[in-house]
């Protein structure tokens, strides 16, 4: 017990006046009898408060994030809405917490609760049941440290990079992370597929939408960590790939421009050497996928960041990362080599 709950729970011996025998003072056993209830209430009230890091009725975050999962249309925020998610997440992004933060988010139809991840407790942002739209699923520390944003905008499309998000985030230091939470393409309203790209409906993909809460959380992530890094993780199949480079990579690395900063190819780097993959950094050596259509990217980039990472993943090492322990371990620890 820590010291706060030693002090909380001392209570001090009941004095005795010596003429207790002639009804003048409180009789020895009634006093004694008092002391021990003063001293043994607040012990039982404290204990029958859970502890918030231990509390099995606290929510488990996959659980959280599997209900997430809106069904039906994405509906786009108006721009008064925007501006105010974009206070929240720098809000949040700076450190505060609190219930009237929460009560914040409870007026857009979003439950700020903390929530296991493994052996962590975090902040879980979700939309409530009846109120979802489809605007994301996002996560942050119970105290703020990292300087890092992980994004993940294709979960349902870039198979198995929602579960290593998860595992990512559980394995390093950020200061949030954001999934999406419906499909990236419109479901076609002639079929039951969703869209493709040569369709003529919109979509609804996160890392192209202009004004979405990714986007808020974007302007609200660089201006609050100006020299931070946002990384986007997505999922390629080389069987798609035209050029021999992209048929033959494991990892192509872009942040949205013709010129990688320094931190990038050293990352680039330490995952070559420590993961004994082949990547590949956009566009010095290779020409596909190099983000350079990217809203946040861009966003990114118009705050005079260089911080943008799109990382995108084979299937087959996707598949590796989400059966493995230690490769996220790998990928985390690289990013703190890399950019710390």
């Amino acid at each position: 017990m820590n010291q706060a709950a030693d002090r909380s729970l001392s209570y001090p011996l009941p004095r005795f006046t010596g003429r207790e025998h002639l009804g003048l003072g409180i009789p020895p056993i009634a006093a004694l009898t008092k002391w021990l209830l003063s001293a043994l209430v607040p012990i039982a009230l404290l204990l029958s408060v859970p502890d918030p890091a231990s509390s099995n009725s606290m929510p488990d975050v996959f659980e959280l994030y599997q209900q997430s999962k809106k069904r039906g249309s994405y509906l786009s925020p108006d721009p008064e809405e925007l501006d105010i998610v974009e206070s929240l997440f720098a809000r949040m992004l700076e450190g505060e917490r609190g219930e009237q933060l929460a009560a914040q988010w409870r007026q857009l139809g979003y439950r700020l609760q903390r929530a296991r991840l493994n052996n962590l407790v975090v902040l879980a942002l979700s939309e409530d049941e009846k109120k979802r739209k489809g605007r994301g699923f996002y996560l942050f520390p119970l105290e703020q440290t990292g300087s890092s944003l992980l994004m993940i905008p294709h979960r349902f499309f870039d198979m198995h990079t929602g579960p290593i998000g998860l595992k990512l985030y559980a394995a390093g230091s950020f200061a949030g992370a954001a999934w999406n939470t419906v499909h990236r393409h419109k479901k076609s309203t002639t079929g039951n597929g969703f869209r493709r790209d040569n369709d003529n409906l919109p979509n609804w993909d996160l890392a192209d939408l202009e004004d979405s809460y990714f986007t808020a959380l974007t302007r609200a992530f660089n201006r609050t960590f100006p020299q931070g890094h946002l990384i986007q993780v997505h999922g390629f199949s080389r069987e798609k790939r035209n050029s021999w480079e992209g048929r033959d990579s494991d990892v192509i690395l872009a942040n949205g421009t013709m010129t990688p900063p320094q931190d990038l190819i050293e990352f680039a780097d330490c995952l070559k050497l420590k993961m004994g993959v082949m990547v590949r950094v956009y566009p010095h050596e290779i020409r596909d996928l190099g983000a350079m259509e990217n809203v946040s990217a861009r966003i990114t980039d118009n705050f005079g960041n260089r911080g943008f990472i799109q990382m995108e993943m084979s299937l087959g090492l996707r598949q590796d990362i989400l059966k493995s322990k230690e490769l996220n371990k790998v990928i985390t620890g690289c990013m703190q080599e890399s950019w710390y």
